[in-house]
């Protein structure tokens, strides 16, 4: 027999260990009450410490922390953008114009200076076609008959160079075939090969010709460009050739871009002229 200590109900099952009542547990009839013990009072627990392995705690501040090196990049980045911006600020843009002057003071395509001219020891005979004289140190060429053009730098091709020339028309008057800079013609035999890129300052357009048998045919015909600096002013012209293509170019404007079908590896640098009217030529260049 078991008796329930909580509500005193007698169970005659021995096989029963918990009231069907109230769940508590069920003692031999015979057994003595058990009182439960005084409450104790556990001391508090001590602040966990974290006992590291031998060497471990060295190690732990010699390793890197992400969140500081994040912060320490985010600062710097800060630090440089701020110092970028003050400056701006203080030169009202300066920066950008540094950078933009940094740029223009390289050469455009990388090349090098090989031979450069200003005319002021080159010497030419005029003839019955040309009247030529020596300007100040710059070559005045006048036709006499139609156009005439003639070579400058007959040692150095003209293949993958950049050829410059500076032109300016005196009176300003229309040239019916117009003047400027020959490329890839030939060193001796005249109007057997080569381009010639001509303009008219009085018409403010530009053409390009080629050579080939003595005669002359227009690639590029008449075209008007802004890029001309009308009347006397002077122009700046430039064919960059790179391999068969040529690309033309007047006052650092770029106007046209051919191709060279003959493939000329051998031709010179000239210079052309037409009609009447005094043609300056100077500030022949070469780079390669």
């Amino acid at each position: 027999m078991k008796d329930c200590q909580k509500c005193g109900r007698t169970y005659e099952d021995d096989t029963l260990n918990f009231c069907l009542d109230d769940g508590t547990v069920l003692l031999q009839s015979n057994s003595p009450v058990i009182e439960p013990p005084d409450t104790v009072e556990f001391p508090k627990a001590k602040q966990t410490e974290v006992n590291y392995p031998l060497g471990t705690e060295q190690n732990r501040f010699n390793q890197p922390s992400l969140q500081n090196n994040v912060q320490k990049k985010s600062k710097s980045w800060l630090w440089v953008l701020g110092i970028l911006m003050g400056v701006m600020l203080i030169c009202g843009g300066g920066i950008a114009g540094l950078a933009i002057i940094g740029v223009m003071s390289e050469p455009e395509d990388g090349r090098q200076v090989i031979k450069s001219s200003d005319f002021s020891d080159w010497k030419f005979d005029s003839n019955q076609y040309i009247k030529a004289e020596n300007n100040d140190g710059k070559l005045v060429l006048t036709s006499i008959k139609d156009y005439y053009y003639i070579f400058v730098f007959k040692e150095y091709s003209t293949y993958d160079a950049s050829i410059n020339l500076t032109v300016e028309n005196a009176t300003g008057n229309a040239a019916k075939f117009g003047y400027g800079l020959v490329v890839h013609g030939h060193p001796t035999k005249i109007l057997s090969q080569g381009y010639a890129f001509l303009i008219d300052s009085n018409t403010g357009k530009y053409r390009v010709v080629q050579h080939i048998d003595q005669n002359e045919t227009e690639l590029v015909e008449w075209t008007t460009t802004s890029a001309i600096n009308k009347g006397s002013q002077s122009n700046d012209l430039e064919v960059r050739t790179n391999g068969n293509m040529m690309e033309f170019i007047i006052n650092n404007v770029s106007v046209r871009t051919i191709e060279d079908k003959e493939k000329y590896r051998d031709g010179v640098a000239g210079v052309y002229t037409s009609d009447e009217n005094p043609i300056t030529f100077t500030n022949l260049e070469l780079r390669k």
